[in-house]
């Protein structure tokens, strides 16, 4: 999702350049680098290639326009298109704002790119019919019609050596994002932004990280959890987090009955080992013994005053996730040696429904898939009933909940407040085009889908927007959209 620049008070947007492997996604960004003027644009950074093709990424800013009032600038990064080097495109794409497929417009070219739309239905789409001067070029008609698109979704006409339709291409997908974003803030306003500075850098050595001894020892140990770039946030700072201890003051410690204990049984846990951290560096996650501890440069204060006001309103938020609650969650504030406290989130260490259900689709297990489908079908409902009843509003996202031994809880501190989000719908639809190799778990979880619904009342679905949300997703599969029609249809018998 768009972010917003705290240093230069900018919203930032990304537009990622996906399809396969010598489709011309890195050819695009070299054209545009010549097409404005370096006023507009940073110079293209080339993250490294191997036989002139992409390993990691290249990257270019552009900077201009408005959105609500705000300067824009925009993140043009292209990503590998080779299979092998999945774990970076993905990595890169889970922030797109905007994503531009880039293919061949030839039969097998389109064939290619065809399995690269599975991880594109959130953001804005644009798909560039490059090539066209190859014998046997399919027309942008004829491309839309082999890739089953949305007539909504904009197929350019280019060749991309030529510099024939670049710039077109990134005028329509700057244009679909900021369309979104500003929809966002209609809604939300400025807030509903995370913070974030993103360099080249920074990308770069998050995607190195998911690479890393530490991770590869992780996933060893634990197939099924999905692992995230390790990232060492006392380089960035020159502090190193302290770890949360069980001496902290009553007023640094929540629950004030429990959360002690919680830290007592870490403290016989060992000392944590960074296991994880996420974009831009700012998050890390420590791993100790059975335990997740949690901080970010985000939740370290100067200011002893508002660390305390900080996890009080932390607090008040997970306090209000009720039965989503993790079991032996603690709150705790550490001061560090330059006075500054950070606050920290412990709990259990839980393996979540994203992995749960990777690891089943990759095991070809569709029984299994089904089971984890149903349960993420639960945890959703429930989220969004939650939004409609309590202004409790949640990321709807399989990473964000698990399964802690038959109680569905909510993982993240990503907590907000409001009756109901734009993203229920694609949250809900992706995982019908995510999964839909496996039909018979898919329907079982369209089944508990309307199943959950036809429990919330109709004044509460249509607090949550959830009809709007549905009807917004862009439509690439017939599986989707006849699990769309089902829900919209128990919406509408509500």
């Amino acid at each position: 999702m768009a972010a917003f620049d705290p240093v230069d008070r900018k919203i930032v947007v990304r537009v990622v350049y996906d399809g396969p492997g010598q489709a011309g996604k890195t050819t695009n960004l070299e054209q545009l680098e010549g097409f404005f003027t370096e006023r507009r644009r940073s110079d293209l950074f080339d993250a490294g290639c191997l036989d002139g093709r992409t390993q990691y990424f290249e990257w270019m800013q552009l900077e201009g326009g408005l959105v609500q009032g705000h300067s824009l600038r925009c993140e043009l990064i292209s990503v590998p298109g080779q299979t092998g080097l999945g774990r970076r495109r993905e990595h890169v794409l889970r922030h797109a704002d905007a994503v531009v497929l880039v293919c061949e417009s030839t039969a097998r070219g389109i064939e290619e790119a065809r399995s690269f739309l599975d991880g594109t239905s959130g953001p804005w789409l644009v798909v560039q019919a490059n090539k066209q001067d190859l014998d046997g070029a399919l027309s942008p008609d004829e491309v839309r019609l082999r890739l089953a698109l949305a007539p909504a979704v904009p197929v350019v006409s280019a060749r991309a050596c030529s510099g024939v339709g670049v710039k077109e291409t990134a005028v329509l997908a700057i244009r679909g994002a900021a369309n979104q974003i500003e929809q966002v803030l209609l809604d939300r306003g400025l807030d509903a932004l995370e913070q974030r500075r993103d360099t080249p850098a920074s990308l770069l050595e998050a995607i190195m990280g998911l690479e890393s001894p530490t991770a590869n020892s992780l996933q060893r140990r634990w197939p099924a959890l999905v692992v995230r770039p390790i990232l060492a946030v006392g380089r960035r700072t020159g502090v190193t987090p302290p770890f949360p201890s069980a001496d902290a003051a009553p007023e640094h410690v929540w629950p004030a009955e429990g959360g002690r204990e919680t830290l007592r049984r870490l403290a016989l846990a060992g000392t944590p080992v960074q296991a994880s951290g996420a974009s831009g560096g700012e998050t890390v996650v420590y791993e100790a013994g059975l335990w997740c501890l949690k901080s970010s440069l985000r939740r370290r204060y100067p200011d002893p005053e508002v660390a305390r006001a900080a996890l009080q309103a932390l607090a008040r938020r997970k306090a209000s996730l009720g039965e989503f609650l993790p079991r032996h969650t603690a709150l705790c504030l550490e001061k560090d040696s330059s006075g500054s406290h950070w606050l920290w989130t412990v709990c259990p260490w839980l393996g979540t429904l994203r992995s749960a259900l990777d690891h089943a689709a990759k095991r070809g297990d569709s029984e299994e898939l089904g089971r984890k489908l149903e349960l993420y079908a639960e945890a959703a409902i429930r989220a969004i009933a939650l939004a409609a009843r309590e202004r409790v509003l949640l990321d709807v996202h399989p990473s964000n909940f698990a399964d802690a031994g038959g109680q569905l809880v909510y993982l993240d501190d990503d907590i907000a407040e409001g009756d109901g989000s734009p993203t229920f719908g694609h949250a809900l639809l992706h995982r019908v085009a995510e999964y839909d190799a496996f039909p018979a778990a898919v329907a079982r979880y369209c089944r508990a889908l309307e199943d959950g619904l036809t429990a919330i009342s109709a004044a509460e679905t249509a607090r949550s927007g959830l009809a709007q949300a549905l009807i917004s997703v862009p439509i690439r599969s017939l599986a989707v959209a006849r699990v769309q029609g089902a829900l919209l249809d128990v919406l509408e018998r509500a």
